[in-house]
């Protein structure tokens, strides 16, 4: 791990309450995601990701589980992490809407592309959907619970396609292999 001047401590405890603040005041989603998200941007530093990675990695659920926007987020983090945490958020509302009622096959190969242009984006999802995969035993539906893992297996397939010489890439298969 690189060592943080003050000026990126800072902005990454800003992202923290950010997250917390919002999460707290409009926040939907039941997992801990609190929790999660800061371990998503905890993870990020570990495995040395930039500055941008960790807060987006901090922020990355906001967009979809709170009522932050995109462009509140490139106003208070800058461009790049409102580009990070912009394509690790599920854009299309109505596949989502399908995938909760129980569409669980649903297309992702325009979520999958919005990620391959950018390798830092692509990790951060790594990070995320492993982070993630702890929740699956609690899914109650197995079809449900068998497309969350397909998907979060699919990330990996694309990482491993298009980017099997990442140094990252393999530090992350072999922590969350353990």
């Amino acid at each position: 791990m690189r060592y943080l001047s003050p000026k990126e401590n800072a902005l990454i405890e800003k992202s923290i309450v950010f997250m917390v603040k919002n999460m707290e005041e409009t926040g939907t989603n039941k997992k801990p995601v609190i929790f999660h998200s800061l371990k998503v941007g905890f993870a990020a530093y570990s495995f040395g990701l930039s500055v941008e990675a960790v807060i987006a990695g901090n922020l990355h659920d906001l967009v979809e589980d709170s009522d932050v926007t995109i462009a509140e987020i490139d106003n208070l983090f800058g461009k790049r992490v409102s580009e990070l945490v912009d394509k690790m958020t599920h854009k299309d509302e109505a596949r989502m809407k399908n995938f909760h009622r129980g569409d669980y096959y649903t297309d992702w190969d325009s979520y999958h592309t919005s990620l391959l242009d950018d390798e830092e984006a692509l990790l951060l999802k790594l990070i995320d959907t492993k982070e993630n995969f702890v929740y699956n035993p609690l899914i109650t539906d197995i079809l449900h619970r068998e497309a969350i893992k397909k998907r979060t297996l699919s990330f990996f397939d694309i990482a491993e396609k298009n980017y099997p010489n990442n140094h990252t890439y393999r530090e992350i298969i072999k922590y969350y292999d353990n």
